[in-house]
């Protein structure tokens, strides 16, 4: 049995901020990063102490080689130095067609713990949004884990919370209700094709998350984007959108659940296992009993296997659930309908914490034209989207069988 990891949701660097004098503070020069600055990297990254990923490791410097394989016109990086010394690295994913994105995720964030306790966070990010598409800038999203208390409480301050999105694992083992394993059989689960897209879509605007501008979509493994028209004619056409269906002449559109768009693979027990993530959206008109139903038929419909051979594990992120009150903003949980229909199809929540997810502001006189250089002063960074692969690895392992 292995040892309960810590929740490794976005925990970044504990490192306890240096006391600084301000006027003393040294002033920092940012460029674009290159392939060619992985040894800045992992520089930056070793001074964290290797603390980043659970158990050691860095979630940066395993995604640095691929990373310069993708579309340079959805993918910012910026370095910041102190000098010659490595002080600070950002990078933001776009998401949509390269020619014009609709929204970008904060996907990493990196701070020497040397350069923390300036208090200029916001002109680091700001500068980085500036190379951004002007298309994104008024949608960009982050996340941070639950129990980092310290990049919570800046974040609550600065940004916008979406809600929270709280992991489910499915249990294929789990004994089921009668009942609920007759709603489920009423049901058929079938990937979407084009001409499901207006059904899809009604569903998905008719949420009242989507009517409050909470509502995302699954983008790259642990990464949200935009919930618009155009990204889900996208999921669908990527074949990472699958609909539970009810029985009858109509066979209405009774869920929604799409994939993110990378899977997760890690090593337990020696083996191989590839962990799949979706997301789900289920018609308000539904009781819990049939939300049970949905759930379950999903579950089971979910192969136990990958195309390699190595085991397959299904997770659900649900959400974005707001707090219960608004004295309490960490009491996120699962809405009371859900919690009852999770119960009833053998799902089980395996850590008390949630991923927060936030939507950044464009900033003040954001200019349209790039930002190559500037000169500024550090503050103290959280890493934010260093924990992403390590989410689901964690939680898995927490299951591990």
């Amino acid at each position: 049995m292995e040892a309960e990891p810590k929740d490794p949701e976005m925990s970044g660097v504990e490192s306890e901020a240096p006391s600084l004098d301000l006027r003393k503070a040294p002033a920092f020069t940012l460029r674009k990063a290159v392939e060619e600055d992985l040894p800045h990297m992992a520089v930056l990254s070793g001074a964290a102490g290797g603390k980043i990923v659970p158990g050691g490791g860095d979630f940066v410097l395993q995604a640095w080689p691929n990373w310069w394989k993708q579309d340079p016109r959805l993918h910012f990086n910026t370095f910041c130095f102190d000098g010659e010394r490595p002080a600070g690295f950002v990078r933001v994913e776009c998401y949509g067609k390269p020619q014009s994105p609709d929204s970008g995720w904060l996907e990493g964030l990196r701070v020497d713990p040397l350069s923390q306790g300036l208090g200029v966070m916001t002109k680091v990010i700001d500068a980085c949004t500036t190379t951004l598409p002007s298309t994104v800038r008024s949608a960009i999203y982050l996340a941070v884990g639950s129990t980092n208390e310290k990049m919570v409480a800046i974040s609550n301050k600065k940004y916008e919370f979406l809600g929270g999105m709280i992991m489910q694992g499915f249990n294929p083992q789990a004994e089921t209700a009668g009942a609920t394993n007759a709603v489920a059989a009423s049901m058929h689960v079938r990937p979407l094709a084009e001409a499901d897209l207006g059904a899809a879509w009604a569903l998905l605007s008719s949420q009242p998350a989507h009517k409050a501008g909470q509502l995302l979509l699954p983008g790259r493994f642990y990464g949200f984007r935009a919930a618009n028209f155009g990204a889900l004619a996208e999921k669908i056409e990527c074949g990472k959108a699958v609909g539970v269906f009810g029985s009858g002449d109509a066979t209405p559109l009774l869920a929604l659940v799409l994939a993110f768009d990378s899977g997760m693979e890690r090593e337990e027990n020696g083996q191989k296992v590839v962990i799949e993530i979706h997301t789900i959206v289920v018609s308000t008109r539904l009781e819990a009993a049939t939300v049970g139903g949905v759930l379950l038929a999903f579950g089971r419909s979910r192969p136990t296997a990958a195309p390699s051979g190595a085991n397959l594990r299904t997770l659900l992120s649900t959400g974005p659930f707001l707090p219960a009150t608004a004295d309490d903003p960490g009491s996120v949980d699962v809405d009371e309908r859900l919690k009852q229909a999770l119960a009833l199809a053998g799902y089980s929540r395996p850590m008390a914490s949630h991923l927060r997810v936030y939507r950044m502001p464009q900033p003040e006189g954001a200019s349209s034209a790039p930002v190559e250089s500037s000169r500024l002063m550090t503050i103290a960074v959280t890493s934010v989207a260093v924990g992403l692969l390590a989410v689901a690895a964690a939680l898995a392992s927490r299951r591990g069988r």
